[in-house]
Formats: C-alpha cells, sequence, structure tokens
C-alpha cells in the first residue's frame, strides 16, 4: 500500500532518503499471441531532485507522474512489434484482458477538474499497422 515505507510525516523522510524512483512493471497482459506490458521506466537520484518540494520534505507528485509516466510495449514471440507508446492522458492502467481479444483499461479521474458521476472503462483491441 505505501510501498514498505512507514505511514505518515516518517514515510515521506524515508522516501526522500532513497534518492532515486526504481523502474518497474505496472501490469502484463497476454491474448492473441500478443505481450502486452505497462511499465515505468523509474527516474535517476540527479533527476528526481528536480521535483523536490520547496519545504525540502518530499516531491511534486505530478511533476515527477509526468516525469515517469507509464509506456506500452507489445511483443510477439519476445520480439517487439510495436513502437514505445504512452497511455492516454485518460486512461490510468490497462486493467485486464478478455478471450475476445480485448483489453480493459479504467479512466484516470485525476485527468478531470471534477469528479465524474460515473467511472468510464475503455475497451481497446491490438491493430495491425
Amino acid at each position: 500500500m505505501f510501498k514498505g515505507y512507514s505511514l505518515g510525516v516518517d514515510g515521506l523522510e524515508e522516501q526522500g532518503k532513497q534518492g532515486y524512483i526504481y523502474g518497474e512493471i505496472v501490469s502484463y497482459l497476454n491474448l492473441d499471441g500478443f505481450d502486452v506490458i505497462t511499465y515505468k521506466s523509474g527516474l535517476s537520484a540527479e533527476k528526481l531532485q528536480q521535483y523536490r518540494n520547496p519545504d525540502g520534505v518530499g516531491y511534486d507528485r505530478e511533476a515527477v507522474a509526468g516525469a515517469n509516466p507509464q509506456k506500452v510495449i507489445i511483443l510477439k514471440e519476445g520480439i517487439l512489434v510495436s513502437e514505445v507508446l504512452s497511455l492516454p492522458k485518460r486512461v490510468s492502467s490497462l486493467a485486464a484482458s478478455d478471450p475476445s481479444g480485448n483489453i480493459w483499461a479504467t479512466q484516470n479521474v485525476n485527468a478531470f477538474d471534477e469528479e465524474p458521476e460515473v467511472v468510464t472503462f475503455y475497451k481497446l483491441k491490438i491493430q495491425a499497422k
């Protein structure tokens, strides 16, 4: 839930000591012979320091998220078959796939000025160029 850090101010101080954000695989989906991997590259200690809050405690979350966005790659039989793709701002994650070859994505409610009345799920499909 808090990636192993203590809750509260102590956790913010612990995060500040780490000094970098590691890369991570956010999700993996397998459908119709394709491997769809969503990941974040991470940020070096040098890059991360640019986003430290003026009071020296923690980081500007929006700026860090913008500098370390989720990216998507698609592989078939272990070979990259797509360029590195970015998730659209209105999509927060690729959540699931179904037997019909659809990818279900969740809406990024933080992309709106006001909280929406309903949450949208997007139905996506891989198409060859």
